[in-house]
């Protein structure tokens, strides 16, 4: 399968994770999901080339696992290794370790709880291409919210 439109999620949260898988879906992405590090270290090895990675960085409450997972993902990849989108609850604390450990230049944070334009906005920088457009107006047209108007909340 084509790397551009696949996706690894390690979430431990089966609610959260299921969330946004869904989110991941309605933007085009076939995702794979892994609720620990051990299952998301096996897909790597089978399959190393992610258009994104995201990831938990509190997995199983260890933040070293997290950036683990990070450093195995960089290391099993050929070429250019795939950006990393950081599920966190404690951004600052963290981001400059983070950054300086994943040994990938494409590293970003998501707070949690997210806001759902937020991690749209973000995965549309990291992969450097916009998102899809249709998503934003279904989105907007559904809940009544515009993009602005959830980013502000």
């Amino acid at each position: 399968m084509n790397k551009t439109n696949r996706v690894l999620l390690i979430e431990k949260d089966e609610l959260l994770a299921d969330i946004t898988a869904l989110r991941l879906e309605l933007l085009g992405f076939k995702v794979h999901c892994a609720q620990s590090i051990a299952a998301a270290c096996v897909q790597v090895a089978n399959e190393p080339r992610f258009a994104l990675l995201l990831i938990d960085l509190e997995m199983e409450g260890d933040k070293s696992e997290g950036l683990s997972m990070i450093q195995k993902s960089v290391a099993a990849a050929t070429g250019t290794p795939s950006p990393v989108l950081v599920l966190t609850g404690d951004v600052e604390s963290v981001r400059q370790e983070i950054i300086a450990r994943s040994g990938t230049e494409k590293c970003d944070f998501l707070p949690l709880p997210y806001n759902p334009f937020l991690l749209e906005q973000k995965i549309s920088q990291l992969l450097g291409r916009p998102v899809p457009s249709a998503v934003r107006a279904r989105n907007s047209e559904s809940t009544g919210i515009t993009e602005n108007e959830a980013i502000a909340t």
